[in-house]
């Protein structure tokens, strides 16, 4: 991962044009080791800076952008980058750069401004990818294409529909949080995704999880889904979050044999005594809340 990456002992650290070594180039006005493969660069406070220099650097591979106003957005799609990390970072549209990267396996975008997002859709080498704060991605169609997909985070965007992805059968983390997600595909040949998370959504149904075969992990806070009946089908399951939910029924629960947490803070109407049934039925179970 792009974190993992910025601890290797190449890494080279660009905060606010700030950084030296005996053998470099000039990147933001500073110093930076010629044989780098991770540039971390934060513009914070400061003027336009120029991406020119990274072309100098022929063993870059990932590259993390953040707080800065970029003089020449362009050079990025000239560099063969693995992964790219851009937040809180205007960004123009369209973002031509970003879809000439087609050796990028991980990217985030955040806070770039308001864009639809369609060039990611020549991007499918992506197995990461995190899309978040534009109030112009109302479609999940750019992402039909993007089949190798492992992990796939989407935040504040107004998207409804999640069709678009049911071909991304290698997801194994799906995390959408102010998303008012209505319609989601069926999980059932996702048969390595493990962690479904939605958060602020406006899911009418759980049949989309009917027989997923490998869910472990399921978070539904805040979200509207009342009948949990679905769930019995998931026998993989091992947590669940319903925090300020609207459920009222957990019996769906009883039969789950690898449930081992159940967070249920803020669910006032949920009957005792199916509670108790929980407990009984899964010894040692986690159960936080009401």
């Amino acid at each position: 991962s792009l974190h993992d990456a910025l601890r290797s002992p190449w890494m080279a650290l660009c905060i606010g044009g700030i950084t030296t070594n005996a053998q470099a180039v000039e990147i933001c006005g500073e110093e930076v080791p010629s044989d780098s493969d991770v540039v971390y660069c934060s513009g914070y406070g400061q003027g336009p800076i120029s991406l020119a220099p990274l072309l100098e650097l022929p063993n870059l591979a990932h590259l993390s952008i953040s707080f800065a106003e970029l003089a020449d957005p362009e050079v990025l799609g000239r560099l063969a980058l693995t992964s790219l990390d851009i937040h809180d970072t205007p960004l123009a549209s369209p973002m031509t750069a970003i879809a000439g990267m087609t050796s990028l396996e991980h990217l985030k975008l955040n806070k770039v401004g308001d864009h639809t997002f369609v060039e990611v859709s020549a991007l499918t080498e992506l197995r990461v990818l995190t899309l978040g704060s534009s109030t112009a991605m109302t479609s999940a169609q750019p992402l039909a294409g993007l089949t190798k997909l492992t992990r796939l985070t989407l935040l504040e965007v107004p998207v409804t529909d999640l069709t678009p992805i049911a071909g991304a059968v290698s997801l194994e983390r799906l995390y959408c949080a102010s998303v008012p997600v209505h319609t989601v595909p069926s999980l059932s040949a996702m048969t390595v995704l493990e962690s479904v998370t939605f958060g602020n959504a406006a899911l009418p149904s759980l049949a989309f999880i009917t027989g997923a075969p490998a869910v472990k992990h399921l978070s539904l806070g805040a979200t509207s889904p009342v009948d949990l009946s679905p769930l019995s089908t998931v026998s993989t399951l091992e947590s669940l979050d319903i925090a300020m939910s609207a459920v009222t029924d957990i019996t769906s629960l009883y039969g789950l044999p690898n449930l081992n947490k159940l967070r249920v803070f803020m669910v006032e109407e949920i009957p005792q005594s199916q509670l108790e049934q929980v407990r009984q039925g899964h010894p040692g179970i986690d159960i936080v809340g009401p």
